[in-house]
């Protein structure tokens, strides 16, 4: 019995010396060794400090992305008290540093206005993660980032490309729809001599949606364009637009006969796009679910289900697709019988009855 108390009483003295001893390491270590969610709540400076401090980890490729998911909940606890300091470590010389700051800039969204004039000089690298979620964080802060569209602007405007377009045109278009305006520079981007910089601006009025709605004419004439990917985009964005129907949808369907497949597909998609009201043009999708690609029938396919009940002519072909060569085609087709002819269970049995066949590349 009295082994059994010396054993409790040492084991209790150790437990003490251990609690003891990690909070002398707690107190006395750097910043850096620290977990941030150890820090005082009160102290925001220090909590970001801690942040900052740690280094990445895991493979390069997966470094901002780790970060993110190790920090995110705390750095949107701190929130904008956090921003000055994170504003000023954007004028560091470590380029890690500056990087994580973005990160955590990008987390905050229109809290983080006050750094939108520290982000613009990070758009100059171009082609590095730096400027990639530079570009992010710009188009996360939305309305106050609209002094940085000229040098995102120049980023689509550069002789040797941005390999971040599309990022670029969602930053573009989420600043301009804060704002209710888009920059008049992108009406002159439709014509521009490189076909890159067209692309650009026409994905960029495709996420600016009815916003762009003025803008539409020029779309229109870029889908007769010479080069493959400034038609398709043009098709994808009028259907994101969704204005001006009695002139756009006319066009489309002429699009629909585009000796490209690929323009054809976006054609179909755009249709589908302005859903019951593109019913007049049921036909017309009806005939490319016949074509001979399989991409072509399943985004036809897909365009007469957004169209709904009023597409109901169309589903003896869709019925048909059920028992397809191609298992993206099934798919379509049997959803979109479910949103034309909601039958629960109907279409379901025929998609496992035809072979499955390599999906066929589209140009």
């Amino acid at each position: 019995m009295r082994s059994g108390k010396r054993f409790l009483a040492a084991a209790l003295i150790v437990a003490v010396g251990l609690s003891l001893g990690y909070w002398v390491r707690s107190v006395l270590s750097p910043p850096h060794s620290r977990s941030s969610s150890h820090l005082p709540k009160s102290s925001a400076q220090a909590r970001i400090q801690s942040i900052l401090a740690e280094p990445f980890v895991g493979p390069p490729e997966r470094h901002c992305v780790s970060f993110l998911e190790d920090h995110e909940d705390i750095i949107r606890e701190i929130g904008r008290e956090g921003v000055p300091l994170l504003v000023r470590t954007l004028g560091e010389d470590d380029p890690d540093l500056r990087l994580k700051a973005t990160l955590c800039l990008s987390v905050l969204g229109a809290d983080a206005a006050p750094a939108v004039n520290a982000l613009r000089p990070l758009l100059k690298s171009r082609r590095d993660r730096q400027a990639y979620w530079a570009i992010i964080c710009l188009g996360e802060i939305g309305k106050a980032s609209a002094p940085a569209i000229p040098d995102l602007l120049s980023l689509v405007k550069h002789p040797r490309g941005c390999p971040f377009w599309q990022q670029v045109g969602e930053a573009i278009a989420r600043i301009g729809i804060d704002n209710r305006r888009l920059p008049e520079e992108l009406s002159e981007l439709l014509s521009d001599s490189n076909p890159a910089v067209r692309q650009t601006a026409l994905f960029t009025l495709g996420e600016s949606g009815a916003l762009a709605g003025p803008l539409v004419p020029g779309v229109l004439a870029s889908l007769h364009d010479a080069h493959l990917l400034v038609r398709i985009h043009a098709a994808l964005s009028l259907g994101k637009i969704r204005q001006r129907r009695d002139i756009t949808l006319p066009a489309l369907v002429k699009a629909l006969d585009d000796p490209k497949p690929s323009v054809r597909c976006a054609a179909a998609t755009a249709i589908g796009d302005f859903g019951s009201e593109a019913a007049d043009l049921v036909p017309e999708l009806i005939k490319l679910l016949r074509y001979p690609i399989s991409r072509a029938r399943a985004d036809a396919a897909t365009a007469l289900g957004k169209i709904g009940p009023e597409a109901k002519h169309a589903i003896p072909v869709l019925t048909e697709l059920l028992t397809d060569d191609y298992p993206a085609v099934r798919r379509a087709a049997a959803e979109a019988l479910r949103k034309i002819r909601p039958t629960p269970g109907a279409a379901t049995p025929a998609l496992t009855e035809a072979p499955e066949h390599e999906e066929e590349a589209v140009k």
